[in-house]
């Protein structure tokens, strides 16, 4: 329903806070080293005059995002190119893929 959607962690208990606001705080498996997900990791945006684009971008992620397995390019500014997302596109945060998403669009919006 919104028109962007940030992902990424909590901050462990020896990590400053982000400044910085998440929307969707995704879990990481605490026993892997580094970090699967990065604290703050990845954008989804609705664009264009109908809001039916999606967008996503890896916002300069240690851990790389992935749609469909394909590695996006990290942008650390936030206007740079992103790709778009397709109803049923597979979105994974970290390079084991134990974080994934199924991206699924509505067809109609609520009222």
């Amino acid at each position: 329903m919104a028109d962007e959607i940030i992902l990424g962690r909590l901050a462990t208990p020896l990590e400053k806070p982000l400044d910085k606001l998440v929307d969707v705080f995704c879990q990481d498996v605490p026993c892997l080293t580094p970090h699967e997900v990065s604290r703050y990791h990845a954008k989804i945006c609705r664009l264009d005059d109908t809001k039916k684009k999606h967008f996503i971008t890896d916002l300069a992620s240690t851990c790389e995002t992935f749609v469909n397995n394909v590695r996006l390019e990290s942008h650390a500014d936030l206007r740079d190119p992103a790709t778009e997302l397709s109803h049923g596109d597979v979105i994974s945060l970290g390079p084991s893929h134990i974080n994934t998403y199924l991206f699924a669009v509505l067809d109609k919006e609520p009222s």
